[in-house]
């Protein structure tokens, strides 16, 4: 998995590119508290992850409680089928905020999208 970062005053976007899995999740955690010692808000963009397993969605939950723990909030964006299924069927949708975009999860007052819904 290949991992960028968008720095701003008020939040970082993490785009995840590849396989978000055993081999590569343990690279997720270290990613999400380099953002939070930028800013409070951390998006994770998931649109180009191919493929996503239990160890994947163990990492997303982990970033979230750091989140959290730090007074911040964590993010998805989710676009691929792969990630929405992966979601749905343990439930994570509703554990966290998933949104169509970063402009839409940065946004204040937004609501998440009807991805979270489904």
């Amino acid at each position: 998995m290949e991992l960028s970062f968008d720095r701003r005053r008020r939040h970082t976007a993490i785009s995840c590119t590849g396989a978000l899995d055993r081999t590569s999740a343990a690279g997720l955690k270290p990613a999400v508290a380099s953002a939070l010692a930028n800013a409070p808000l951390v998006v994770l963009n998931l649109k180009d992850v191919t493929k996503i397993d239990a160890m994947g969605l163990a990492a997303i939950v982990s970033g979230l409680r750091s989140a959290r723990l730090a007074g911040g909030d964590l993010r998805v964006v989710d676009g691929t089928s792969t990630v929405h299924k992966a979601l749905v069927r343990t439930g994570m949708h509703r554990l966290l905020p998933v949104f169509a975009s970063i402009e839409e999860a940065v946004g204040t007052g937004r609501k998440p999208n009807a991805l979270a819904a489904a």
